[in-house]
C-alpha cells in the first residue's frame, strides 16, 4: 500500500558473521594436538612391537599346523600371558599381560558389575633400548555410552644425573602433565622421593603445579611411608 513500504533491513558485514568463533575451539587446541601425538606414537609402536608379537603367534600356530596339538598351540600361547583378577563389592576386573623381549609389553582389560561389562581397555608398552624415551599408550571404552578415554606417556630416566631423576610428558582427553621424579635408597632400610607435577587442563586453560615428597622405612616384614602434597592453589595434604 502506498505510504506503508519499509525501509530494508539492513544485515550485518559478511566479514563480521565470520569473524565469530566457534564456540570451543580454543578449548579444544590442546586436546586435538595431543591426540595426534598419541596417534603418531601408536604408529611407531605397532612397528615396533606389532612385528615381534606377530612372528611370535605365528610359530605358535604353525606348530599346531605340523602336526602338534590345539592343546599344545594354546599352552604355549598361554604361557607367556599374566593373568591377574580381583573382585570386590563394586564390581570385578581381570587383565591379560604380555611380555615381549626387551620389556614391551601388551596388556588387556576388562571391568564389570555381575554379568554386565561397565569397560574395556587395552594399552601398548614400548621400553628403549637408546636414547628415545619409553612411551606407553592406553585406551579404555565403555560400552553403555561408547565414551572413550585415552592416556600417551613418554618417560626417560636420565642415568647421567645424580639419583637419576625420572622425566616424563603424559597426555589424556583432559590435560597435559609434566613431571619429574626422583628416588632416593639411603642405609638402614631409609627411602626418600620427590615429585614435581605441572598439570594443564585444556577446558579450564590453566596450571596448578603440585610438589610432593615421600619417605619411607623398612619396618619388620612391611614398609612404613608418610608423603605431604602441597598444591599451587593452596593447601597441603598429609598422609
Amino acid at each position: 500500500l502506498p505510504g506503508s513500504a519499509r525501509a530494508p533491513r539492513e544485515l550485518p558485514p559478511v566479514h563480521a558473521r565470520r569473524r565469530r568463533p566457534l564456540a570451543g575451539c580454543r578449548s579444544k587446541k590442546w586436546s586435538c594436538m595431543a591426540r595426534a601425538v598419541a596417534v603418531a606414537a601408536a604408529l611407531a609402536l605397532l612397528t615396533w612391537i606389532g612385528c615381534p608379537l606377530f612372528h611370535h603367534l605365528s610359530g605358535v600356530a604353525s606348530l599346531g599346523n605340523s602336526g602338534g596339538t590345539v592343546a599344545a598351540s594354546v599352552a604355549g600361547l598361554l604361557k607367556d600371558w599374566h593373568l591377574q583378577g580381583e573382585v570386590g563389592g563394586d564390581g570385578w576386573k581381570g587383565t591379560a599381560t604380555y611380555r615381549l623381549e626387551g620389556g614391551h609389553s601388551l596388556k588387556l582389560g576388562a571391568a564389570g558389575e555381575q554379568a554386565h561389562l561397565t569397560e574395556v581397555e587395552a594399552s601398548i608398552g614400548y621400553r628403549a633400548a637408546g636414547r628415545e624415551p619409553d612411551i606407553e599408550l592406553a585406551t579404555a571404552m565403555k560400552p553403555a555410552t561408547r565414551s572413550l578415554r585415552y592416556r600417551a606417556r613418554f618417560a626417560k630416566s636420565l642415568s647421567a644425573v645424580p639419583s637419576a631423576p625420572m622425566l616424563s610428558a603424559t597426555f589424556t582427553n583432559r590435560e597435559a602433565l609434566l613431571e619429574t621424579s626422583l628416588k632416593k635408597e639411603l642405609p638402614k632400610g631409609v627411602g626418600v622421593a620427590a615429585k614435581l607435577q605441572v598439570p594443564y587442563s585444556y577446558s579450564k586453560r590453566s596450571v596448578v603445579p603440585a610438589l610432593s615428597a615421600e619417605t619411607s622405612y623398612d619396618v619388620g616384614g612391611g614398609r612404613l611411608v608418610g608423603s605431604v602434597v602441597t598444591r599451587g592453589s593452596g593447601g597441603t595434604r598429609w598422609a
